[in-house]
């Protein structure tokens, strides 16, 4: 079961939560691994994790990509 907690809500009326599944932070998990980056705008708590997986090369840090909000304010 996956259980999230909004922490608050975004310019765009979203809420910005932190979801968990048995104990576990999924998106913790997520920038670990690679997959997700940390969006500094509305916390820190990802930061060190997202620089760990950058320095390892890990999944998306393999390649080059542009970051989002980069690649929305340029499109």
């Amino acid at each position: 079961v996956v259980a999230c907690t909004a922490a608050t809500v975004d310019h765009y009326g979203r809420p910005v939560a932190t979801c968990e599944v048995g104990g576990s932070d999924l998106g913790k998990a997520m920038v670990v691994q690679g997959l997700a980056v940390p969006f500094k705008e509305y916390s820190e708590a990802y930061v060190a994790d997202g620089e760990v997986a950058k320095s390892a090369s890990t999944g998306l840090w393999y390649t080059s990509f542009d970051m989002p909000w980069d690649y929305r304010a340029a499109n």
